[in-house]
């Protein structure tokens, strides 16, 4: 075995841990949302929350259901590049996907009276915030714009400063009380676990005295993220120079470009 060839395989343990030990700090930081496993199972599923979410919005329901319903579907409003009004299930989909990942971090986070207040909060903000554009376009642009100059993208800082904004306008705008977030952000709820029932499910636990209902991994979702993260750990290598002369490139009979480093898995 050339020098080469050792070296590349040092490149690829060397990044693997490297990847691993990323992976694990966001876990440690609460951010289980941002793990590479995570951004994997989002991109699978959201198609698929967002088409049960268009489902449960169709159906034809009265009284305080048909109420709530009318609100999830009018917080999925959005206007298009031709100035027309449509449903974006995608991005109602996204947040709650994303806010299921996120109870998966810091103990307590986890639950489902939290998480669908959280669901709701977001959908709301972003209902409000469709408003403010729509009502004072260039004031909303130049406050996006000075996110995009500053560098700024923490969502609880945007929304604090689109928040104040908001108020600073005086729009017309009656908040949600709190039975309201809860039959909203619940529905989306229902939707993200209905897809993704084989990774979460809800469990009763009994702590200080009360009893919850939280949101948690089942032993198959944790092998599932397990290993998408073992199979991205192992495409993770640290991309060094060559210490000998590089392969000659060519293209493969599968039409592939290969050459440069020596190990196939480096190539």
């Amino acid at each position: 075995m050339n020098k080469q060839l050792e070296h590349e395989m040092e490149c690829m343990e060397r990044g693997t841990l490297k990847y691993y030990a990323k992976q694990d700090k966001l876990r440690e930081k609460g951010l289980f949302d941002q793990t590479d496993a995570s951004n994997y199972l989002l991109r699978k599923a959201i198609d698929n929350v967002a088409e049960v979410l268009q489902g449960m919005s169709d159906q034809r329901t009265r009284g305080r259901a048909g109420k709530y319903r009318g609100i999830l579907k009018r917080a999925a409003q959005t206007v298009n590049s031709s100035g027309e009004i449509i449903e974006d299930w995608h991005a109602v989909a996204f947040i709650g996907i994303q806010a299921v990942l996120q109870s998966q971090g810091p103990e307590g986070k986890n639950k489902l009276l939290q998480v669908a207040n959280t669901i709701a909060t977001r959908l709301e903000a972003d209902l409000k915030f469709k408003l403010f554009e729509a009502a004072h376009p260039a004031y909303f642009n130049a406050v996006i714009k000075s996110f995009e100059e500053q560098a700024v993208t923490q969502y609880q800082h945007k929304h604090r400063v689109l928040t104040l904004a908001f108020n600073r306008f005086e729009m017309n705008w009656e908040d949600w009380c709190n039975i309201t977030k809860f039959q909203i952000g619940i529905r989306v709820v229902h939707a993200v676990l209905e897809v993704l029932s084989d990774v979460f499910f809800t469990n009763l636990v009994y702590s200080r005295g009360k009893t919850h209902r939280v949101i948690d991994t089942s032993v198959a979702g944790d092998e599932w993220l397990a290993e998408v993260e073992r199979n991205r750990g192992a495409i993770s290598p640290l991309f060094e120079p060559c210490i000998e002369k590089p392969v000659d490139w060519e293209i493969g009979r599968d039409g592939n470009i290969k050459g440069g480093y020596h190990h196939p898995r480096m190539q």
